[in-house]
């Protein structure tokens, strides 16, 4: 399960703001701080936290903090994200907190999680979402 535990407005170019979300696989709970949503020409995406650094040929570059290094997990885990934060935002449609509101979504329930990276391993042959 995916949860959206709380987003804050921070419209800056793409960004939309920054978001925290848990991760929960067979009881396990793992929360990531500062997530990035951005949106451009349509298209919505989440990132990870990262650190910035600067490489052998003086350019910034930024190195994300938590990876999920198999893309289709990866793919899963953000679908499920950004649904989330739509519930979430959803249920707290303060608009000096929120950088966009969903207006199709129909979830009212705050408590409802939303998105499985179990759900798409599944699909594949896998058990729990976890390759260990």
């Amino acid at each position: 399960m995916i949860t959206c535990l709380s987003f804050k407005k921070f419209e800056k170019g793409a960004l939309l703001g920054f978001a925290d979300i848990e991760l929960e696989i067979n009881k396990v709970k793992i929360q990531v701080s500062g997530c990035t949503l951005c949106q451009k020409d349509g298209r919505k995406w989440l990132n990870f936290p990262s650190t910035e650094y600067v490489n052998k040929e003086g350019e910034k570059k930024y190195k994300p903090i938590v990876k999920i290094p198999d893309k289709k997990c990866y793919d899963a885990f953000v679908e499920g994200a950004k649904k989330a934060i739509d519930i979430y935002i959803d249920n707290n449609p303060d608009p000096q907190q929120n950088a966009y509101s969903n207006p199709g979504s129909q979830q009212k329930n705050i408590n409802h999680s939303y998105g499985s990276i179990s759900e798409k391993i599944e699909e594949q042959g896998g058990d729990d979402g976890l390759p260990f």
